[in-house]
């Protein structure tokens, strides 16, 4: 049996199509089992796919979650952006849309003149340091790193050349664990 579901392809941080940084957004009624969505996130092949249903408890306006190919992941602020501007375009009288998630919170996406805002839970880092993902990451040294016990890893480069000239060994990131890399 075949069923329709309703899919965006959003370019979020860009004012045009075919730039910035591109994700799914599919809306269901209910959620599916969870091998589905892990399915249809790996056929996307999209760093994240945003899974949306209406949130039925009343805290937001929806529940949202993320997916990458290969596995969900605690927040996406790329795709909850994206999940903002598709909702807020269907319903051009609203001013916000609200999320949500299960393990980052309460999130909100504004209106803001021809674009969209996106609010994200602020998260506690210390300054550290850490070698082995420094040198994962394929780039200079940075300014700074800040890390969260959660798994949120902040690194501050000099400069917009040094962060696009990285070379991500991404294996090896992965073998460090389960950590965000901002």
């Amino acid at each position: 049996m075949m069923t329709t579901v309703p899919y965006w392809h959003v370019d979020a941080f860009s004012d045009r199509p075919f730039a910035g940084n591109p994700a799914a957004v599919m809306v269901f009624d209910t959620w599916p089992a969870d091998p589905v969505l892990q399915a249809m996130a790996e056929e996307n092949n999209f760093a994240e796919t945003a899974f949306l249903i209406p949130d039925a408890g009343g805290a937001a306006d929806w529940e949202l979650r993320w997916f990458t190919p290969a596995c969900e992941i605690r927040l996406c602020g790329h795709a909850t952006l994206a999940s903002g501007h598709i909702l807020l375009g269907r319903e051009p009288r609203r001013d916000r849309v609200t999320f949500r998630t299960r393990l980052s919170g309460l999130l909100e996406v504004h209106r803001d003149g021809t674009g969209s805002r996106l609010a994200l839970p602020a998260i506690r880092t210390q300054p550290s340091t850490w070698p082995e993902a420094i040198a994962a990451l394929g780039g200079p040294e940075p300014l700074e790193v800040h890390r969260n016990p959660d798994g949120y890893t902040i690194v501050l480069f000099e400069s917009e050349a040094q962060v696009r000239a990285l070379a991500p060994d991404f294996r090896a990131l992965g073998a460090l664990g389960g950590d965000l890399f901002i």
